[in-house]
């Protein structure tokens, strides 16, 4: 695989200073970016960008080789993907190695047991991969650990939503005070965030320990939050087209002013959607 392209920023030092001065750094899931990147050459929108505004957007390995497969290439990005995430102020690359370095850089006489730690956390719906993680002889070095994963997801199914939740943990344990927010479309990808974020709250609400905080958005979420705008229905016409107004949105109902805890889930039109959000009937979460 090639080098990604010279607007990322890719060399570790650089990225740990950019992470460790950072209030708050979204992971862009590949679904989104194609989606986004498509809304930008068909209407010239970007939402998505302005919402970001001069925070660090994270590009992690899993989803370039994802947008690597999508063009068919394994020697760069197509110049679409260059040119709608050029729009960004500041791009990172965060590959496996990175991960570790990251690590290392906080505890640079333990890295593999740190990182056991919170591969561990980040993939704990995988069994088996935490049965082998807790033996301390299989997982001596960094490359048994990347082994061990990259086995567990021989078929690759849904590796790039755990990588996403797996650098969000990382980034969370060397620089605590920089917060996460994953934005995306993928509902594999909010399953996890409930599992590893939203479950784990609870657990801990009353133990006085602190827990893991982590913001996840969608297109729908961006769109809710400019409701009032002039220029809504142009957004959500542009953004909520044929392919995305299919997907099933994660909200939740208010009864008499008060917002219930349930989830729900269900395709919106737009104009629906519109009347809903408007007038308060529901609040949109994923």
């Amino acid at each position: 695989m090639s080098m990604p392209e010279d607007f990322f920023f890719t060399e570790f030092d650089e990225i740990k200073k950019i992470i460790m001065n950072s209030e708050k750094v979204y992971l862009y899931d590949t679904v989104l970016i194609s989606h986004n990147e498509q809304t930008y050459f068909k209407t010239g929108e970007l939402m998505v960008r302005d919402f970001i505004g001069a925070d660090v957007v994270i590009i992690i390995e899993a989803v370039y080789k994802e947008m690597l497969a999508a063009n068919k290439s394994e020697t760069g990005l197509s110049q679409r993907y260059v040119d709608y995430l050029s729009q960004f102020k500041t791009v990172i690359y965060v590959d496996e190695a990175c991960l570790f370095n990251l690590i290392g850089y906080k505890y640079s006489q333990g890295i593999v047991p740190n990182m056991r730690k919170m591969v561990k956390m980040a993939f704990r719906s995988r069994v088996e991969l935490v049965t082998v993680l807790s033996d301390v002889e299989m997982t001596k070095t960094e490359q048994d650990i990347i082994d061990h994963i990259h086995e567990n997801f021989n078929d690759g199914q849904n590796y790039k939503e755990y990588s996403l939740i797996w650098t969000a943990f990382v980034i969370h344990e060397v620089f605590p005070k920089t917060l996460c927010n994953f934005i995306g479309a993928d509902n594999d990808l909010f399953g996890l965030y409930l599992d590893c974020y939203l479950k784990e709250e609870l657990k801990v609400h009353n133990s006085g320990k602190p827990f893991i905080k982590a913001w996840i958005s969608s297109t729908e979420t961006i769109l809710a939050s400019k409701i009032d705008e002039d220029h809504i229905h142009r957004l959500i016409s542009a953004y909520r087209d044929t392919h995305m107004a299919n997907r099933k949105i994660i909200y939740r109902e208010y009864l008499n002013g008060i917002l219930s805890l349930h989830l729900v889930n269900k395709i919106f039109t737009n104009e629906v959607f519109y009347d809903e959000v408007k007038n308060k009937l529901v609040h949109i979460v994923y």
